[in-house]
């Protein structure tokens, strides 16, 4: 990124505290991957490896 003359405003740490903020103030937050896994589970198309 550098390379291509971008320079960063917030720092990394800070970016991640914001970003942490913001997902914060938002409602009815869905999880996203656990419901598209069950469909792919359903599907065959994700398995569970044991160990």
């Amino acid at each position: 990124a550098q390379s291509a003359g971008y320079k960063p405003t917030v720092d990394l740490s800070d970016g991640i505290a914001r970003y942490i903020g913001w997902i914060r103030t938002q409602s009815h937050i869905r999880d996203y991957f656990s419901e598209a896994n069950e469909i792919l589970k359903n599907k065959g198309i994700v398995h569970r490896v044991g160990r």
